[in-house]
């Protein structure tokens, strides 16, 4: 696995971003060439349990999947007023 590496004390967790390459995916029920980005998450097993690092990791890829974070903090707000 070049390019991965556990973490090392004090870092209980690693966040490695790989390249972005184009790939088949599923677009509205059809075939499109899309952009995938790798994401690599290396977490030491000494300091965190396995389950609770499932559910972490399971909701990061929720978190990007759905763009969480990229709209402008006034449109959050007017959303959250609704």
């Amino acid at each position: 696995m070049a390019g991965a590496y556990p973490p090392q004390p004090p870092h209980s967790l690693f966040l490695t971003l790989g390249g972005i390459t184009e790939k088949p995916g599923v677009v509205d029920g059809h075939i499109a060439i899309r952009e995938y980005l790798s994401l690599t998450v290396s977490l030491d097993h000494d300091s965190i349990d396995g389950a609770p690092a499932a559910r972490f990791v399971t909701r990061l890829k929720e978190l990007i999947e759905s763009g969480f974070g990229l709209l402008d903090q006034e449109v959050i707000a007017e959303q959250a007023s609704t």
